[in-house]
């Protein structure tokens, strides 16, 4: 849900601004960085969230628990971060 919702956010965001011809999920982290409502060193390192929000949606049988714990275990600053920037651009908005 914290994936799907970095990726809503991103594409609200992105709409307003007339950012429409986006292709898939990933598209959307990558055009945040490019627009700098992301730093883009941070898209390209939460990029790949993208493709594992997929996994767990669409192959949730073959999901690998391992790498859930460690994303869970590692990653979960990502989402704060996130936020952080989000509530900077919005305010300079």
């Amino acid at each position: 849900m914290a994936i799907q919702l970095v990726i809503d956010i991103g594409n609200h965001i992105l709409v307003e601004i007339g950012e429409n011809q986006i292709e898939d999920y990933v598209d959307i982290i990558d055009r945040l960085g490019e627009k700098e409502i992301i730093p883009p060193s941070f898209a390209y390192n939460i990029r790949n969230m993208a493709g594992f929000r997929n996994i767990l949606v669409h192959e949730y049988l073959k999901v690998d628990l391992e790498q859930v714990y460690q994303v869970l275990q590692k990653r979960l600053p990502d989402f704060k971060k996130f936020i952080i920037y989000i509530k900077n651009y919005l305010k300079d908005y």
